[in-house]
């Protein structure tokens, strides 16, 4: 049997050669289809990382053969409800009538070139996360915009992205970056379509702040496609980020929808009317 250092030395150069995480190629010998150039077919990768990093050993996938899986709701699939027993929409109705607004809203984002920023605000199970994957969906559909240049990002898993590249900066054994801080931001300021989900969730810091400040600054100077999802109203965001409520009342280039009179209609699904 193997001495433990042996064992150890064997699993660091398998992990050198990029041996782990490996899986099955699925393209055959007989294939006429490309093999993947970044990860030659493993379809798994490992950065060439120091064996202090936190990072070492851990294998993630390749973007190049492995692009992030579509978005899963569809505008065309998306129901409008305004009663607890999941009846659908009726006329003389509040909530009917924000969700309308809502549609209508959602069609002149995919289909026009205003308002190229929609700010959903609304409680709970109101649809707001639907309509934000729907029109991200359908508007990267009738761009041909690639799965990877289309994002959906909660505002917490943004901040932590943010926070882990700074404080665990990644870099090879050559000491040329792989991921800082500075990437991460770069990443999500140019995405060309990006949905930022359930902002205000987040813990409010003056750290927080910055960064969503500098996000939303470089989308609103460039006027990228963004869809902001949130459970505040309008004047909980004025109060805790006055520089970026100021940006979201800009209606020369979006939006915003409030969806508060449509309950929550999660509770009611499989409920008999």
């Amino acid at each position: 049997m193997d001495s433990l250092r042996t064992a150890i030395d064997r699993r660091i150069a398998d992990i050198r050669a990029g041996k782990v995480g490996a899986v099955t190629n699925p393209v055959s010998e007989e294939s006429d289809a490309p093999i993947c150039e970044t990860c030659d077919g493993r379809r798994w990768m490992n950065h060439d990382l120091p064996i202090e990093h936190p990072d070492f050993g851990k294998a993630v996938l390749c973007q190049s053969c492995s692009p992030p899986k579509p978005f899963p709701y569809r505008l065309d699939n998306f129901i409008p409800r305004c009663s607890p027993h999941w009846a659908r929409v009726t006329p003389g109705c509040e909530a009917c009538g924000e969700l309308s607004i809502a549609l209508e809203t959602a069609s002149a984002f995919v289909e026009q070139d205003w308002p190229r920023w929609v700010v959903l605000l609304g409680d709970y199970g109101s649809g707001k996360t639907h309509l934000a994957y729907g029109m991200l969906r359908a508007r990267g559909e009738r761009d041909h915009t690639p799965p990877e240049k289309a994002s959906v990002v909660q505002t917490q898993e943004f901040l932590s992205e943010v926070y882990s590249a700074m404080n665990h900066p990644v870099s090879d054994v050559d000491g040329e970056a792989l991921r800082t801080e500075a990437m991460v931001m770069k990443h999500y300021q140019n995405m060309p379509l990006l949905v930022l989900d359930e902002l205000g969730r987040e813990s409010q810091t003056h750290a927080s702040a910055n960064r969503l400040s500098a996000l939303m600054n470089h989308r609103y100077a460039n006027k990228s496609r963004t869809i902001i999802t949130s459970n505040l109203y309008v004047e909980d965001i004025q109060r805790i980020w006055p520089n970026i409520a100021s940006r979201l009342r800009d209606g020369s280039l979006g939006v915003i929808l409030n969806l508060w009179s449509v309950p929550d209609a999660r509770p009611a699904k499989g409920t008999s009317a």
